[in-house]
């Protein structure tokens, strides 16, 4: 699966070809608010969306699985402190 840099190319890819499950920075360039994640994974309903990000989990983690991501996973955090469910 190739890398993008923008959520345009994200968006372009997720349009033109089947992906099982997108690995998804929240801070990719072009991604305005997570009301933009909430159309994707509306939108590409045959992707499972894993959040990857910097953003604190307190305050984003629950309402980003409650729009339909799959996971989330922290950036700061390390392979062992990662909990798979």
């Amino acid at each position: 699966m190739p890398q993008v840099s923008d959520f345009e190319q994200a968006k372009s890819i997720l349009s033109a070809q089947k992906v099982d499950v997108l690995l998804f920075d929240l801070e990719l360039s072009g991604l305005e608010s997570i009301i933009d994640l909430r159309m994707a994974i509306t939108f590409f309903t045959g992707t499972k969306f894993l959040v990857y990000t910097n953003l604190s989990q307190e305050k984003y983690a629950v309402n980003i699985i409650r729009m339909g991501a799959t996971g989330f996973i922290y950036k700061k955090l390390s392979a062992g402190e990662i909990n798979i469910l």
